[in-house]
């Protein structure tokens, strides 16, 4: 199975959201180490680290992930600075 084919890319960003794109490199060459495409993912949800293809389990990373905590799989904050709450101080007298 050709695990780098734009068909099957394709296939993968629409599970995991909105894909936009295959990169340039990628497309290029048919073979590597990885593939990269470009895609809309909602942030609310958790994030998907691996993904079964056809029998064939793909394990994801992501770029341009800032405040991606893998831990929990959630946006705004980052793995071991714990989730990112809004606390309240009650001032005692």
């Amino acid at each position: 199975i050709e695990l780098y084919h734009d068909c099957l890319l394709w296939r993968v960003g629409n599970k995991l959201g909105t894909m936009l794109k295959i990169d340039k490199l990628t497309s290029i060459h048919s073979r590597g180490r990885f593939a990269r495409i470009c895609m809309e993912i909602n942030l609310s949800k958790k994030l998907v680290l691996k993904i079964d293809i056809m029998g064939h389990v793909l394990n994801l990373e992501y770029e341009g992930h800032h405040s991606v905590c893998f831990s929990c799989g959630k946006y705004g904050h980052r793995q071991g600075q714990g989730a990112m709450k809004t606390r309240t101080k009650i001032r005692t007298t």
